[in-house]
């Protein structure tokens, strides 16, 4: 996911001039920065009473799940305990502080639009829980519409009730915990008590409308309104990560069209692993560049190594399907879309995927079987006649066409 990113942007930009505009500003521009002291996680103020137990851990993630299937607000934030997790993130010049209490209130009147909207729109699914010393945690698998993956940890602790909630999240695409990424963009427009100056304000604002083309599926105007940043603002972790996302839709673009994939994703991917060597989302980050680099051997390696970091997750094989396939291992490709289909068979991806190699080994029978399997288990509906697809031609010209249709008509 890419929902991450955009849920902070969201959030700063609204909530960055809350306060009085200040009249001091600084006197002189800084060259670099606010270096920013991350706080503890979890928070020690949630982790009073017994450790989480994997049975509660369970429980708040399939609550959490259920409130953003509902896109039900008031529900998830029962779950999240989402002021403290927005304050304990805040620079410590800003507690207590009338700053702090209309930056928490702006975040939550933002949670809907900003975080929930987000995740309901995606396919947000409880994965596994384990054990820690801390205490249990539990991996929430996030799947957008457009296909981008994303994991969250949930970083667990109990409220003033002593009640099991999420207190954190820690977002895989950005590699830390939402607190972090929301106070690291607060604490370097907000450096002092007074509100941000205008260059800080212009940042924020440069990133939302960098976020939005990101989004909006207009890579390329992301990267030009990056070029325009200050140079300061563009070694920002969180503006550095997306731009590599604009970076991936102009490789994936090129790449589609035949063309090369061009220096851009290269060298933002190298810029964001000299600035941050010890990332923990760069497995995440690297399947995409390797897997379009062709360095198919890393690819795989970046699936392997985030399967181990999240606990193992079955989607995955579609990724090394993927790089299978790419390899020229067609059958190896076939195993793991079919092993996807065995722990998943909701996930209509490597249905799509099985079709499309059947329809090259001009396997139509097997082409049938996939096409009714698909709609038997999915959502998925294909037409009777796929719309006139070029790519089904040769399928509707052979017999089995006809026990396609006699499918269709409802003839079992």
């Amino acid at each position: 996911m890419k929902h991450a990113l955009f849920i902070s942007c969201i959030l700063i930009v609204g909530l960055v001039g809350c306060g009085k505009k200040g009249s001091g500003s600084l006197s002189e521009e800084s060259k670099s920065l606010t270096k920013v002291e991350l706080p503890e996680i979890p928070p020690p103020g949630v982790t009073r009473g017994p450790k989480i137990t994997l049975a509660e851990a369970r429980t708040v993630a399939k609550k959490l799940q259920a409130a953003v299937e509902a896109n039900d607000t008031e529900m998830a934030l029962q779950v999240i305990d989402f002021d403290n997790l927005i304050r304990h993130g805040l620079p410590n010049h800003l507690n207590g502080t009338q700053q702090e209490k209309q930056i928490v209130a702006g975040a939550r009147a933002n949670f809907d639009e900003a975080i929930l909207r987000g995740l309901n729109a995606s396919d947000y699914q409880f994965l596994n829980a384990s054990e820690t010393p801390d205490g249990a945690q539990s991996i929430m698998r996030v799947l957008s519409k457009d296909g981008g993956l994303n994991y969250h940890r949930l970083v667990l602790g109990r409220n003033t009730q002593n009640k099991p909630c999420v207190v954190d999240l820690f977002v895989y695409l950005s590699g830390e915990p939402l607190s972090h990424t929301f106070g690291r963009l607060i604490t370097q427009s907000m450096p002092s008590t007074n509100s941000p100056n205008a260059k800080a304000r212009q940042a924020a604002k440069q990133f939302q409308d960098m976020s939005m083309a990101v989004r909006s599926g207009n890579p390329t105007q992301a990267l030009a309104i990056y070029d325009s940043m200050q140079p300061k603002w563009q070694q920002q972790k969180t503006i550095m990560q997306t731009r590599i996302m604009a970076a991936s839709q102009v490789a994936v673009s090129n790449a589609r069209k035949g063309l090369p994939m061009g220096d851009g994703y290269r060298k933002a991917v190298q810029d964001f692993q000299h600035a941050f060597p010890n990332a923990e989302n760069l497995a995440l980050t690297l399947i995409d560049f390797h897997h379009l680099n062709k360095d198919f051997k890393q690819a795989r390696a970046a699936v392997d190594q985030l399967d181990k970091q999240i606990g193992g997750d079955p989607f995955l094989n579609l990724l090394r399907g993927n790089i299978a396939l790419a390899q020229g291992k067609k059958q190896a490709a076939k195993d793991f879309y079919i092993q996807l289909i065995k722990d998943m068979p909701k996930n209509v991806t490597p249905y799509t995927s099985l079709i499309g190699l059947a329809m090259a080994d001009k396997d139509f029978k097997e082409v049938t079987r996939l096409l009714i399997s698909a709609e038997e288990n999915t959502d998925i509906r294909f037409d009777p006649d796929f719309n006139g697809a070029n790519d089904y031609k040769e399928y509707i010209a052979s017999p089995e066409n006809e026990k396609w249709k006699a499918y269709k008509r409802g003839e079992k």
